[in-house]
């Protein structure tokens, strides 16, 4: 059975040589599994900050698509594509902000 591991975690900044370097930290704010179908499926979970919340979304046993918004609806002809066993790591556009998923067809 094909699952879309849904995580957000806070972005922090590691300095090298100076230079502030955006990374995820190393534990989700907020997990939840989803069981994808042929129809859109919007997850619970809800990005808190969009200056400070990314995305880690990754495919178990199928391929996806994914679309993100305050009320998103997920389909096979725009959003982003996730491959079997991809993840796709993106920042937050806006607080508020949920997943939806949809199996890729």
């Amino acid at each position: 059975m094909a699952t879309v591991d849904i995580k957000i975690v806070r972005a922090g900044a590691l300095a090298l040589n100076g230079t502030a370097m955006p990374l995820a930290q190393s534990s989700p704010s907020l997990q939840e599994i989803l069981t994808p179908t042929g129809s859109t499926q919007t997850g619970a979970s809800v990005a808190p900050k969009a200056e400070s919340s990314i995305w880690l979304i990754k495919a178990i046993g199928a391929a996806v698509r994914v679309a993100f918004g305050t009320t998103p609806t997920a389909d096979n002809a725009s959003g982003w594509h996730i491959s079997d066993g991809e993840t796709l790591t993106v920042a937050a556009s806006a607080a508020g902000e949920k997943v939806a998923v949809i199996l890729a067809s």
